[in-house]
């Protein structure tokens, strides 16, 4: 993996996001010998560990400030390689719009564009919202071991 160009915009905003912009070259079709290839999109942000290991919780969770994560990857794909599973979007939102998590893949001509959205809408939960958060985490946890399958067409 080579980072070819980095920037970062909206730095010196407090109203407007702050967005990092990454062109990443990945040499993995080059001496690709099998027909198909897993790649997993989740490797920016990909959550390992549930945070809420606890089975009751009986103070609240602190998150400090709400969470607003949004990640877009366009993935440009040699003219012979296209995505062979059409992968599940994803979409889970905790109660009383306390968050959501979306993510969808998909592919125009030779670009996979996948896209996640991570949002934690408060920036403390009450110990009833516990469990619903740690079953958030559990099923993202799930999902982001899903691997989208790419082939050769030739």
């Amino acid at each position: 993996i080579k980072i070819a160009n980095h920037s970062i915009e909206g730095l010196d905003s407090l109203e407007n996001p702050l967005v990092e912009i990454y062109d990443i070259e990945m040499k993995i079709f080059d001496n690709m010998n099998n027909k198909e290839f897993y790649l997993n999109p989740f490797f920016i942000n990909r959550t390992d560990k549930n945070p809420f290991n606890l089975n009751e919780r009986s103070y609240p969770v602190d998150l400090g400030a709400a969470v607003d994560d949004r990640i877009t990857m366009n993935i440009e794909l040699p003219d012979n390689i296209v995505l062979a599973n059409e992968p599940k979007n994803m979409g889970l939102a905790l109660a009383e719009a306390g968050g959501k998590y979306q993510t969808s893949a998909s592919q125009s001509g030779n670009s996979l564009i996948f896209h996640q959205l991570m949002q934690l809408n408060k920036p403390i939960y009450s110990p009833d919202e516990y469990l619903s958060l740690k079953e958030f985490y559990s099923r993202i946890i799930q999902f982001q071991k899903t691997d989208l399958i790419l082939k050769k067409t030739n």
